[in-house]
């Protein structure tokens, strides 16, 4: 009786699980579902009075289609679904669409889980084609300094880095203290340089000149006598 019961059971279950998760048959959106990686942008807008709301940053997926949609969820558990932005991250003088999720400053390094479904236009509408994981570093409180002012490319500048995380005020300075050094010296340097080209050139430029009239003469010279022949 018991074995009865059991093949009853396994039978009801298996009746009442479904497989939500479709698949999806679409060959040339389940090819670019492979090579598709996160795409993250920083929020540089400046910020204004009205009421656009700015983040710290922008998470979406490249190459960039219109046919998808994202779910992005953070490591806390809560999930924003992506919606198209008008902005200006480049070019002031540009705008354009661009589809993600917005995304505050994270203190400490976070990783997101982004979804992403075939669009309802898709040939997979509200299919899940990746799943894919990707860390922010935490914010960097460095960038405000007069160093990363004058040298915002360099990687311990970088907004979101974990290169700072267990730097010291002081390591810091030392760090960008000697790499302004080595900038302002090689500037100094190039700029001699350009300098003694330009006071001591003519003493090189003008017996140059005159020695290479006077092969060509030379040389205009010979050709007509051995045309004269």
């Amino acid at each position: 009786m018991k074995k009865i019961i059991s093949l009853f059971l396994i039978i009801i279950s298996s009746l009442i699980m479904v497989n939500v998760k479709a698949i999806c048959y679409d060959e040339e959106l389940n090819e670019w579902s492979v090579g598709a990686q996160v795409l993250f942008q920083e929020d540089t807008r400046e910020q204004s009075g009205g009421d656009e709301e700015h983040f710290a940053y922008f998470l979406s997926v490249t190459p960039v289609r219109e046919d998808i949609k994202i779910k992005v969820t953070d490591g806390y558990g809560d999930s924003v679904w992506g919606k198209t932005y008008v902005l200006n991250l480049n070019d002031k003088s540009k705008f354009e669409d661009f589809y993600g999720v917005g995304c505050y400053t994270n203190l400490e390094e976070e990783t997101y889980t982004i979804e992403v479904y075939g669009g309802d236009e898709s040939a997979c509408p509200n299919e899940l084609l990746k799943t894919l994981k990707y860390s922010v570093p935490q914010y960097n409180e460095f960038i405000k300094t007069a160093y990363c002012d004058d040298y915002p490319d360099h990687e311990l500048c970088a907004s979101f880095t974990n290169k700072t995380k267990y730097m010291t005020e002081k390591e810091f300075n030392d760090i960008l203290g000697k790499y302004d050094r080595e900038i302002k010296e090689k500037e100094l340097t190039a700029s001699k340089i350009f300098k003694i080209a330009v006071e001591y050139g003519v003493y090189v430029l003008v017996p140059l000149v005159i020695i290479s009239i006077f092969y060509i003469i030379k040389m205009l010279a010979f050709k007509r006598k051995e045309r004269n022949k």
